[in-house]
């Protein structure tokens, strides 16, 4: 029953489309508070949370709520897949005209024919999955016009970067 509510949840989310509220506020706020969010989830999964980049006073244009969803799918993503005692890190970069939100854990690489169906909703790999995390996640980038993308290797592991609009008024 736990499952089929998740499950139904998740399909939920992704279908709803709420109207999205694109403001300017800065990104580091919002990363402090999923950091506090998670910082338990994450101890108990014996892993290290890092939060690096939030010198820059980096200002984004987007949904804080649509934002924070993305977020926090990616995140939980990464420390579902990350091995135990492992680093999972969050940098934030400001480039000329966007703010990058770069998530890397050194869990196993994703082979790159499976890279390429992650975003299609209902694909997952995970035991007990929805495979509608990742589809979400780039629908609700994509309302508040940004992107994300995937990268996965066995040097690097896997990093999801979510790229967002920067405010440079």
């Amino acid at each position: 029953i736990d499952r089929l509510d998740d499950m139904l949840s998740s399909i939920l989310t992704f279908a709803a489309s709420r109207p999205t509220q694109v403001e300017p506020f800065p990104i580091t706020e919002l990363l402090k508070q999923i950091e506090e969010m998670l910082h338990a989830y994450a101890e108990n999964k014996k892993l290290e949370l890092n939060f690096l980049g939030f010198e820059q006073s980096a200002t984004v244009k987007a949904d804080r709520n649509k934002l924070q969803q993305a977020l926090l799918n990616v995140l939980k993503n990464a420390c579902e897949h990350a091995p135990e005692k492992s680093e999972v890190r969050v940098v934030v970069r400001a480039k000329p005209k966007h703010i990058h939100v770069a998530i890397t854990n050194q869990g196993e690489p994703i082979p790159e024919e499976m890279q390429k169906r992650l975003f299609e909703p209902f694909f997952t790999t995970k035991k007990g999955g929805t495979g509608l995390g990742l589809p979400t996640t780039r629908k609700l980038m994509q309302e508040m016009g940004g992107e994300v993308e995937l990268y996965s290797d066995t040097e690097n592991g896997t990093t999801v970067t979510l790229i967002l609009a920067k405010d440079d008024s």
